[in-house]
């Protein structure tokens, strides 16, 4: 998300400090972590609970949950300045820099850690992602289940996972939400508005989190969210898979992302 904000802050007036990047973990078109009641209610919480609660700033929010690692997002918010609008809206104008090589990503898992593996209705499944998806008519929402079938998640479900059908189609939906849709969605706009931007995007399908997912009981996250970082940015779990297969892909990776030769990518 970072990276999109960046490219789209002030309309994309300004300039960035960068020429290439790396879009990870969603992109900006995202528009509920950044426009709606979810924002100010997490930023009078966090701020309580860490004891800042002398007019608390309604425009940044920390927003952190029970992740299998720990976690403390930045979720800024729409504000008529940095950001002077959704988001969604900026690109669909082209309100951003252009000319920046990108490679956009997302992980084959990478929302399993938000759906709770024991759900069994497909009103759980939806519950899980309508506090943050906002204005969704019932006939959407129903539609919207119609373009994940239960019988296309069955073959995920395995005996020692202690998973249901309905959670795998709620990370999937889950995923595709957050993640791969917006990602998408950016570089497609992206690509249109500047015609001659140099885009990538890959979908990353491998993980060294299985021996600590192991341990911890939670296989059924497989290649979850996260996933990348170890590969592209050299911070290797401890009790991780580390094996020569991982190392090699993990050289692999930071060569394709560093843009080792200038005339690359």
């Amino acid at each position: 998300m970072a990276i999109g904000l960046h490219l789209m802050s002030c309309s994309g007036t300004q300039g960035v400090p960068f020429r290439k990047a790396v879009m990870m973990l969603g992109a900006s078109g995202t528009n509920f972590n950044i426009m709606s009641n979810v924002v100010a209610e997490n930023t009078a919480t966090v701020a309580r609970a860490v004891g800042c609660t002398d007019d608390p700033d309604p425009q940044v929010t920390l927003d952190y949950g029970n992740r299998p690692f720990g976690k403390v997002a930045l979720y800024p918010s729409y504000d008529d300045d940095c950001i002077p609008d959704r988001p969604s809206v900026l690109l669909r104008k082209g309100a951003f820099v252009k000319g920046i090589s990108i490679m956009g990503s997302w992980v084959a898992n990478d929302d399993a850690w938000y759906a709770q593996p024991t759900i069994s209705h497909k009103a759980s499944v939806l519950a899980n992602f309508q506090p943050f998806v906002l204005g969704l008519s019932q006939s959407s929402l129903q539609r919207l289940l119609t373009l994940y079938p239960l019988v296309d998640f069955i073959h995920l479900v395995h005996i020692d996972e202690k998973s249901t059908t309905e959670y795998y189609r709620a990370a999937r939906i889950n995923r595709d939400i957050w993640f791969t849709c917006p990602v998408i969605d950016f570089t497609r706009q992206y690509t249109w508005f500047g015609r001659d931007s140099n885009v990538r995007l890959y979908d990353m399908d491998q993980t060294k989190f299985g021996p600590v997912f192991q341990y911890r009981g939670v296989l059924q996250l497989r290649v979850s969210h996260l996933s990348d970082i170890p590969y592209l940015n050299e911070d290797v779990a401890a009790s991780g898979d580390n094996s020569a297969h991982q190392r090699e892909l993990e050289w692999k990776c930071r060569c394709l992302c560093y843009f080792r030769r200038p005339d690359n990518f």
